[in-house]
């Protein structure tokens, strides 16, 4: 976000020369409080926005779509992992070691 952010205010300011863009890259949730506090009049997120962020006014504009790689340790003989696995852990639906009937990583022994 931060290439395309930095593209897009390089693109704005040589189109209108009277403007300063200023940027910080703190966070999707620092940037999206500061875009509810009213403090700032953009703000970029790398996540989708909840509905509570919708209901304080924030319009999601999708602009890129992030590809994300899976690595694991060597010792990890997980084979049958799916996205939705993925998706429960990163919502912390799914937590601790050992939830994977063929894990006998490290950390699952």
């Amino acid at each position: 976000m931060e290439k395309l952010a930095n593209a897009i205010a390089e693109a704005f300011m040589a189109k209108y020369p009277n403007v300063q863009v200023t940027h910080e890259f703190t966070g999707s949730s620092a940037g999206l409080e500061s875009l509810a506090a009213g403090s700032v009049d953009i703000g970029d997120a790398s996540r989708a926005l909840t509905d509570d962020e919708k209901a304080t006014g924030a319009v999601e504009n999708i602009v890129a779509i992030d590809g994300i790689a899976m690595i694991t340790d060597t010792e990890n003989t997980v084979t049958d992992l799916k996205s939705e696995d993925l998706a429960k852990i990163y919502k912390g639906e799914i937590t601790g070691t050992g939830f994977h009937r063929n894990c006998s990583c490290k950390g699952c022994r």
